[in-house]
């Protein structure tokens, strides 16, 4: 069989090792924030699926089959990637379940594995039509592989978009990957369609090539002018002289959406029970700039941080108040909500619900 190269095919051949490169530098740079891992994955996978494509084209994968057919499977993780990507910029609340979003290309794998997994030799076989198969499943396998794209991409944008509206950098960023995103699946879902009429090209094939290989040198361009990109991004961070407010409010779904963030890492984590807990901490834990939170607490629940801490604090308080004497007195709990001292604990707590401590439980007693 005979095989050989064309103008295009090195052209994507060399983009794939590029992609290859991109990939190999991300993880093995030092940086525990998971965005870099997860992002160098995308590169990595749309050069293999390249490099699978390039064999097709050239003849070549008649003498290389290892990787043929396994772009069916591949599609399956390109959602999973750019969502979990966004995901860990925004929340940094990546964990072990996360990985169920990939198990729909391991039944993909699972279910193509009599084709996959077969020997070199069986592969040359059918290339030289020696034999068939039925491929019936690959195309309805295509079409699967479209939609969960899709379903993704929805999700990325319903999930994080009021999030991405807080910085310049970042909303453009955000604009730009689901963008690529959505033209893959576009030059992906194109060559289906168009395949099923008689005036079809096969090099229109190159259009999926075309999207993959644009992404690879705009992720390489985008790393080398801003490095923040591959490292959580510093979401909601700007330069210190643009950090103040400028006498701007957040918009409204974009503070609500850092307050729904909040919320949930304090109903998770319950930062509010440390007593040393400040912006900084909550900024930390939540990959937020403490800046933001401050402003979306001010201008959304009209007090400052602590209020909003003081707030949570005495909600526990009340359960534990709720419990016997004898299993907690008046300090206990005040140490266990985060207060350092008895005085704090009952002004605080007079303040919100206009009773003592004291008198809270004294009023409990009296039902």
């Amino acid at each position: 069989m005979n095989a050989s190269f064309d103008t295009w095919t090195i052209i994507f051949l060399f983009a794939a090792i590029q992609g290859l490169f991109v990939s190999t530098v991300l993880l093995l740079k030092k940086d525990k924030h998971p965005s870099r891992k997860i992002l160098a994955a995308i590169p990595f996978f749309f050069s293999v699926i390249l490099i699978e494509y390039v064999l097709f084209w050239t003849n070549y994968q008649f003498y290389f089959p290892y990787l043929m057919s396994w772009y069916n499977c591949f599609v399956f993780l390109f959602g999973p990637f750019f969502y979990l990507y966004f995901k860990s910029v925004f929340t940094k609340n990546i964990s072990k379940k996360d990985l169920l979003h990939f198990s729909v290309f391991v039944l993909c794998v699972v279910r193509l594995a009599p084709f996959l997994f077969r020997s070199m030799e069986w592969k040359q076989g059918f290339l030289l039509k020696q034999f068939t198969t039925d491929m019936s499943c690959f195309l309805g396998i295509a079409w699967l592989g479209i939609i969960h794209m899709i379903i993704y991409l929805i999700f990325i944008w319903k999930d994080f978009y009021a999030l991405s509206l807080s910085g310049k950098e970042v909303k453009i960023w955000f604009r730009w990957l689901p963008g690529f995103f959505m033209s893959f699946i576009i030059a992906y879902a194109s060559y289906f369609v168009l395949s099923r009429f008689s005036f079809f090209n096969p090099q229109w094939d190159y259009a999926i090539s075309f999207s993959m290989m644009f992404f690879i040198y705009f992720l390489s361009w985008f790393g080398y002018m801003q490095p923040k990109v591959f490292s959580g991004f510093g979401v909601f961070e700007k330069d210190k002289e643009e950090v103040k407010y400028k006498n701007s409010p957040l918009k409204q779904d974009t503070g609500l959406a850092i307050l729904q963030q909040l919320k949930a890492l304090m109903d998770k984590d319950k930062l509010y029970l440390q007593s040393n807990i400040s912006l900084d901490m909550v900024s930390s834990a939540s990959g937020l700039s403490k800046h933001y939170i401050s402003q979306a607490i001010n201008e959304n629940l009209q007090m400052n941080f602590f209020e909003y801490i003081n707030i949570l604090r005495i909600t526990e308080a009340r359960e534990l108040l709720l419990k016997p004497k004898e299993e907690l007195n008046i300090i206990e709990v005040a140490y266990q909500v985060g207060y350092n001292n008895k005085v704090s604990f009952n002004k605080a707590f007079k303040n919100i619900t206009g009773q003592t401590p004291t008198e809270f439980r004294q009023s409990l007693e009296k039902r």
